[in-house]
């Protein structure tokens, strides 16, 4: 089996974890998108003359609600992956153990260096 195989087997079984990283990380791109917008629709609305005061707060408040945002999804998707990976050691490992504990003798014996 190759490690592609091995690896598309576990990623089925934990694709929640997976799909909902993605979905984190997509939102933070789009987030990161609507920031530099935002900024150049309120410059534009200042230097036009129609962005009042309570629009202007309104809109500063949603800046750094979504910079708040971006924080926070940035921490969680990589939170996300890393519990994942984190549950494919702990599935893998013993595994593994079990499989080196099946070897014979042979597997484990030192052989003359050559010279």
């Amino acid at each position: 089996m190759t490690l592609t195989a091995l690896i598309a087997i576990y990623v089925r079984q934990n694709w929640r974890p997976y799909a909902l990283a993605a979905l984190m990380l997509a939102t933070v791109s789009a987030l990161t998108v609507y920031i530099p917008r935002q900024v150049g629709h309120v410059i534009d609305g200042l230097v036009a003359g129609t962005l009042h005061e309570e629009a202007l707060l309104g809109e500063l408040a949603w800046l750094v609600l979504a910079g708040v945002a971006i924080y926070f999804l940035r921490v969680a998707w990589r939170l996300q992956l890393f519990a994942a990976s984190y549950r494919l050691g702990a599935q893998l490992r013993p595994r593994l153990y079990a499989r080196l504990c099946q070897q014979g003798p042979h597997f484990s014996k030192k052989s003359a260096p050559v010279t």
